[in-house]
């Protein structure tokens, strides 16, 4: 009989996610992944992983400031026809 199977209260047996052998869980560690391993399997996560690319700029290259425009339509103003008219 080993350790592993051994009755702990509070404790159970686990499988070990890269190697597959059973071992209890509070000898296991929670890989960043998710999932449990053995400690020599436990890996840290890559730092690559937190890097942010730099933003791009939403700032136009030039701005100018808003200028009110009035554009006139129907120029010669329309006049109803009037067949009576003098």
């Amino acid at each position: 009989m080993t350790v592993k199977d051994t009755f702990v209260l509070g404790d159970y047996n686990a499988v070990c996610f890269e190697c597959g052998r059973k071992k209890k869980a509070s000898f296991l560690v929670r890989h960043w992944k998710g999932y449990y391993v053995c400690p020599e399997h436990n890996e840290s996560r890559q730092p690559q992983d937190f890097v942010a690319a730099p933003r791009p700029a939403t700032t136009p290259s030039w701005t100018q400031l808003p200028v009110d425009v009035f554009v006139v339509t129907g120029f010669p103003p329309a006049v109803p026809y009037d067949p009576n008219a003098p």
